[in-house]
């Protein structure tokens, strides 16, 4: 069966993104080259840092914060001990879904308190 045809925009779209990634390889091994490099990108050369962590004992309020002053879906949540250490990962969607499970809990269980708004 042949693949469906491709409308001229997505087509032209296709084109250019397949040029840029062959411009981006061409360019970061004649970047790398240069540099006394391999020529070869490893995850250290496009590695980004100083983004924002959570902690292993942070209070999710907290954390949810952090995602939404950093517009993130995904934080590492690292083990504060000398040198950070990944523990993890921590989606918006894990603690809305705890927030969720405890909210069930408190209207189905007298007595117990839901948690912060």
């Amino acid at each position: 069966m042949a693949a469906p045809a491709l409308s001229p925009p997505t087509r032209a779209w296709a084109c250019r993104a397949s040029e840029a990634r062959k411009a981006s390889t061409a360019w970061s091994s004649g970047a790398l080259q240069a540099a006394g490099g391999s020529g070869t990108t490893v995850a250290r050369d496009l590695a980004h840092t100083g983004f924002p962590t959570a902690r292993l004992d942070e209070p999710l309020a907290d954390v949810l914060d952090r995602f939404d002053a950093f517009a993130a879906e995904r934080l590492p949540v690292v083990e504060d001990g000398g040198a950070p250490t990944l523990a993890g990962t921590i989606s918006k969607r894990d603690i809305l879904a705890a927030y969720s499970v405890r909210l069930i809990d408190a209207e189905r269980t007298p007595g117990v308190q839901s948690p912060p708004a």
